[in-house]
């Protein structure tokens, strides 16, 4: 990977979930498309008591597939990137890919996760959209035994993605907050 610094941070070599990074942005290359999750929820509201923003999150169960007795925010879609941009922190530990969509240049962060750790992850960037994508161990045999198969499979796949924020799913909380907040108005008021 050749990226003068310009005084920035470079990902750092040693790292280990570098060469996972530099993978996906090979089959970015070879393949412009990543399939992004839906996000549905149920939410559980109390009769009892009014929520405020700060608690609303706690009465939703979100899930990137659709399941019984959850709600759809939005469908899977399949995001085309423009570019994308590795985000690494001062020591060199990537952060996230940056993918910019095809058409509105919005940026969406990829975190990827690996199937153990007990370290804290980097945040990830200021973006519009971030999902986090749990590597397997599985992963972790492919990246030598079948590197391409590997990058193609994080592309496609959508199992082990799962939305860290968005915007739909954040106006639709505001949206199931303030029928809430109204309800409990209307009832204990």
């Amino acid at each position: 990977m050749t990226r003068p610094d310009f005084d920035m941070a470079q990902p750092d070599k040693k790292h280990p979930m570098t060469e996972f990074y530099i993978l996906l942005e090979a089959a970015l290359n070879k393949s412009p498309t990543f399939f992004l999750p839906g996000q549905y929820v149920a939410f559980k509201p109390p009769h009892d008591e009014m929520l405020y923003a700060e608690d609303i999150r706690g009465h939703c169960k979100f899930e990137s597939t659709a399941q019984s007795g959850y709600r759809e925010i939005f469908a899977p879609y399949k995001l085309n990137v423009l570019y994308d941009e590795l985000h690494v922190t001062n020591d060199g530990t990537p952060s996230a890919l940056l993918l910019a969509d095809e058409h509105t240049h919005l940026l969406t962060g990829v975190q990827l996760i690996p199937p153990m750790t007990l370290d804290a992850l980097p945040k990830v960037p200021d973006c519009t959209c971030a999902i986090s994508l749990a590597l397997t161990m599985n992963d972790m045999l492919l990246i030598d035994a079948d590197p391409a198969a590997l990058g193609k499979s994080l592309l496609t796949r959508i199992s082990g993605k799962a939305w860290l924020h968005h915007p739909k799913t954040e106006k639709w909380l505001s949206e199931a907050l303030f029928a809430q907040q109204r309800a409990w108005r209307r009832d204990h008021l």
